[in-house]
């Protein structure tokens, strides 16, 4: 049992330490085509999604494509948070999704994606609604 419980200690570790220093790399949809995941690891190398200053952008993509590429960004990110709340919004002529996670340690964070290029695809969307919603506190 002790080993057990150093096991998953170590694992633990690792896990942050790959979260901390940037290496998780997110399981993109498979049908997400490589050039595209490459394009959006280069993109947002130097970017958390933890502001609108810093949110991860995505380009443009079936949009079929975005809700699974948002899950695997977060999963490889925050590995070990559970998904709250998610928003769809328009600020500053920008299309946003934001989704709100509680981390391990009982912190809540929002994370927050520029959708704006799908959304562009999509003739339906390219304007804001009517009454947008608010982007969480």
């Amino acid at each position: 049992m002790p080993l057990v419980l150093i096991f998953l200690a170590l694992v633990s570790v690792d896990m942050l330490h790959r979260h901390q220093a940037g290496l998780s790399r997110p399981d993109f949809p498979p049908a997400l085509a490589p050039q595209i995941q490459r394009q959006i690891l280069r993109q947002n190398r130097e970017r958390d999604g933890l502001s609108f200053a810093h949110a991860i952008i995505l380009p443009a993509m079936p949009d079929e494509l975005c809700d699974p590429t948002e899950h695997a960004w977060l999963a490889a990110h925050f590995p070990n948070a559970s998904e709250g709340a998610w928003h769809y919004f328009w600020r500053d002529k920008k299309a946003w999704d934001t989704y709100e996670l509680r981390l391990g340690d009982g912190r809540t964070v929002t994370v927050y994606f520029d959708v704006t290029k799908i959304i562009q695809n999509m003739p339906d969307m390219t304007k804001p609604p009517p009454a947008p919603t608010s982007p969480p506190a």
